[in-house]
């Protein structure tokens, strides 16, 4: 809740979606990243953030090591660009795996 008033007391809107796309998967990510309860969460993701620029957060500082890289996949797949800020001065333009 700290994290989601601090974001609107500046302007910018928070939506949680880990119980739809959260990391913890058993059976693994991968896994889950195959199934069509993925695929609906995506899209969903994609038509609550048409008009707007998107962060998806995580604790894990490494989004290769972290299941954000399965939605980056995703989302590349279907068209959109998706930019990993690495550092406060750096990013990284993911290109899919997949």
């Amino acid at each position: 809740e700290s994290l989601k008033g601090a974001l609107e007391s500046r302007g910018i809107g928070y939506l949680w979606m880990g119980d739809r796309l959260g990391g913890y998967r058993k059976g693994g990510y991968r896994a889950f990243a195959a199934t069509e309860e993925f695929r609906r969460a995506v899209e969903d993701l994609v038509r609550l953030s048409e008009g707007r620029v998107v962060a998806i957060m995580c604790a894990e500082r490494l989004w290769f090591r972290c299941h954000r890289r399965f939605i980056a996949d995703a989302l590349v797949s279907m068209g959109h660009e998706v930019v990993h800020i690495v550092e406060p001065d750096r990013v990284y333009v993911h290109r899919s795996k997949a």
